[in-house]
């Protein structure tokens, strides 16, 4: 069972080996929260190497080899070799390198969830690997019911967050319940614009 969890992913060095369509997915995912995502594999579909021209990401056309594992916090294995997967996650495992291994639950530290994704929050959906393609269909549900405006609530909740009429208060007690409070107001004032 996977407990989900959101780790900052921004700036932190991220190998992705494989440039193909499953490695695609997961690279437009990465790409959302900047990470500093370097790709290899031995060849790549033309979108891999506009995001390289882009400076989203580095790529080096070439056979990986378990020394480009070095340096790196999260592995993701996007190559259709059962063997070299098992490989790469026993070394990672070891390392404590988060590791996923695509497609192959029994080789993955964590897995991708389906993500709905604005500005100012993300979703994520997952059946724990079991039935991916379910959790893309529950991300189009939620996608589509959750009104557009929740994203200015979540900004305007966080610059009232950090307003001087919630840091005056002296514990956190106080300052949790008056934004709390707040952000109850907006989404009653949403709800009662339409239904949630």
């Amino acid at each position: 069972m996977f407990f989900p969890v959101f780790i900052p992913v921004q700036n932190r060095p991220i190998l992705l080996v494989g440039a193909g369509q499953v490695a695609l997915g997961k690279a437009e995912k990465l790409l959302l929260f900047k990470p500093q995502l370097h790709v290899i594999a031995t060849n790549s579909l033309p979108q891999f190497n506009q995001w390289a021209q882009d400076g989203k990401l580095t790529l080096d056309i070439r056979e990986f080899s378990m020394s480009d594992l070095e340096g790196y916090d999260i592995v993701i294995m996007a190559v259709d070799d059962i063997g070299l997967q098992k490989q790469v996650f026993e070394y990672c495992r070891e390392r404590r390198i988060l590791c996923n291994c695509v497609d192959v639950p029994e080789y993955c530290s964590w897995i991708f969830p389906a993500l709905v994704k604005r500005d100012n929050f993300t979703v994520a959906i997952s059946t724990g690997g079991k039935a991916p393609f379910m959790a893309g269909t529950l991300k189009k549900w939620i996608d589509q019911a959750l009104p557009l405006e929740l994203d200015d609530i979540v900004a305007k909740v966080d610059q009232f967050r950090q307003s001087s009429e919630v840091l005056s208060l002296k514990t956190a007690t106080e300052r949790g319940k008056k934004v709390i409070t707040f952000a109850k107001q907006l989404l009653n004032d949403l709800k009662s614009q339409k239904p949630l």
